[in-house]
């Protein structure tokens, strides 16, 4: 029903009105033409990519063979965070990050907490800030300023921070996923500015003399030859009017055998080794403990989409940590974790528009 309001006693149309209009509405459009001369990038959407470097330092305390991409915080020299695509935000040592008046940071009172599956646990307070990568600048987004680590595993948790050239500043949680329940950080890869596409690729470099760089390359299209293309599930609408996905597909299995255990699937970069949890687990590992165990040297680990015969990636264990080891325990729920490894075998493409992750042979 129309509102008596709405309701207006004139003409349709009004020549003079109308003519008036026009000639104000051509001022306007002529003047923001100028504006956007002088001032506006020339961008052609439909190709622009920019790529961000990855280093990654093989054996070291701090990374353990997962690359670390540095950006900026406000106006603050940059830092060095671990890329992370099982996890959403930045995190931040606070001895690592000046705030002071001039940093462009904004500071909060809301506490934060964060928690890990190798039994990191963060806490610290939301602070704000834009984030510049690769040249790129988002607008101000939220992340967590890191006051206090804790270990909450028996087995022991990496080392965050490292020393000099190898130090890590914190964390750069890329998941396209919704971030817990009442966190309110994000990743900042999809808040770039749109002509970006909501897309980016992860392109780990091949290990080489204890270290390796690649690059995440913002804007990059899918390639038209893949081993598989991933459809996500819609999770809700973010803050600013996009979508999160659930970035952990149901994907199936094999070990040493052509049964198949089917399950969540996270890509992992954050992680050194493959880890598989399951209650309970496959018989062909041949662990039953609850505790981390590492899967015997020479399984063969096979990933298939469910309607799919062929796998679209195959790795055979070792026992060194960053490049082949595996760990598996016998608890529930069920999921397997990537680790680095298939990083280094395939290239990522993340669309976070349409909710895809596209997987293809790095060696093409």
């Amino acid at each position: 029903m129309r509102s008596r309001s709405l309701r207006r006693r004139r003409p349709l149309f009004d020549p003079l009105k109308n003519q008036i209009n026009v000639r104000e509405s051509s001022l306007v459009a002529i003047s923001a033409l100028i504006v956007c001369l002088i001032f506006c990038p020339a961008i052609d959407a439909s190709a622009t990519t920019t790529s961000v470097p990855l280093q990654t330092r093989f054996g070291l305390s701090d990374s353990s063979g997962i690359p670390v991409v540095e950006v900026s915080l406000g106006r603050d020299r940059p830092v060095r965070l671990l890329l992370d695509t099982a996890t959403v935000g930045i995190r931040v040592l606070a001895s690592d990050l000046p705030t002071g008046s001039k940093s462009g940071i904004r500071l909060s009172s809301v506490p934060d907490t964060s928690a890990f599956l190798d039994g990191v646990a963060l806490k610290g307070v939301i602070a704000y800030a834009p984030v510049s990568i690769g040249g790129v600048r988002t607008p101000p987004i939220p992340f967590e300023l890191v006051t206090s680590q804790a270990c909450n595993s028996q087995i022991g948790c990496p080392a965050f921070p490292g020393s000099g050239t190898q130090r890590v500043d914190g964390i750069f949680g890329a998941s396209i996923s919704r971030p817990a329940a009442g966190d309110p950080v994000v990743n900042p890869l999809m808040r770039l500015p749109s002509y970006f596409g909501g897309r980016w690729r992860i392109e780990y470099g091949k290990p080489l003399n204890g270290s390796s760089s690649g690059d995440i390359v913002l804007g990059a299209l899918a390639p038209k030859q893949s081993v598989t293309a991933i459809n996500l599930r819609s999770d809700g609408r973010t803050r600013w009017r996009g979508r999160y996905w659930e970035d952990r597909p149901t994907l199936c299995w094999t070990f040493n055998s052509q049964q198949r255990y089917c399950g969540p699937t996270i890509f992992d970069s954050g992680s050194d080794v493959m880890f598989i949890q399951s209650n309970p687990l496959p018989p062909e590992l041949g662990i039953t403990s609850s505790q981390p165990t590492e899967v015997p040297s020479g399984t063969t680990i096979s990933v298939f989409e469910r309607n799919s015969r062929r796998p679209f990636w195959s790795y055979m264990t070792g026992m060194v940590p960053d490049f082949d080891s595996a760990e598996a325990r016998q608890r529930s729920p069920a999921f397997v974790d990537t680790g680095v490894q298939m990083f280094y075998s395939c290239y990522f493409t993340y669309n976070a528009t349409s909710g895809s992750i596209t997987v293809s042979n790095s060696q093409n």
